[in-house]
């Protein structure tokens, strides 16, 4: 939804846009999210966008921002363990003994999945504190 960005900001300060891959260089823990309900609260979406900075859209910005595109695990940090340290939560954000066991299962592995099509991989379940809370069906 940022096809307007370059009007409005112009070519001298789009470069600043997102600059999640400058953030982390320098040590910034930075988290993901959406800007539900104006955009998809899907996560795998953010995800997509910090992995291909729209450049398969043929967004404009992507000219300008493309050297902020994050790798996969940085983009899947930023939605996991960043934003459970950024919300002061101690017991999410990693499969680790004593966490409450949140996480989901997909219908594809992210690793094996083109960076373009990471938006269209679909969660098939969805297990908070160890119990099912969402089952695709």
């Amino acid at each position: 939804s940022d096809f307007w960005a370059l009007d409005r900001l112009g070519p001298d300060r789009i470069r600043w846009l997102y600059p999640f891959k400058t953030m982390i260089k320098h040590g910034i823990c930075v988290g993901g999210g959406s800007d539900a309900p104006v955009e998809d609260p899907n996560p795998l979406y953010g995800v997509y966008s910090a992995v291909t900075r729209g450049c398969y859209e043929g967004i404009e910005t992507c000219r300008y921002t493309s050297m902020e595109k994050l790798s996969l695990g940085e983009a899947i940090k930023l939605y996991t363990v960043n934003n459970a340290y950024l919300g002061f939560d101690d017991y999410i954000g990693g499969l680790t003994e004593g966490y409450y066991g949140d996480l989901i299962i997909l219908d594809g592995n992210l690793n094996d999945t083109p960076d373009y099509m990471i938006k269209d991989v679909k969660v098939l379940y969805t297990i908070l504190g160890g119990e099912i809370v969402y089952r695709k069906g």
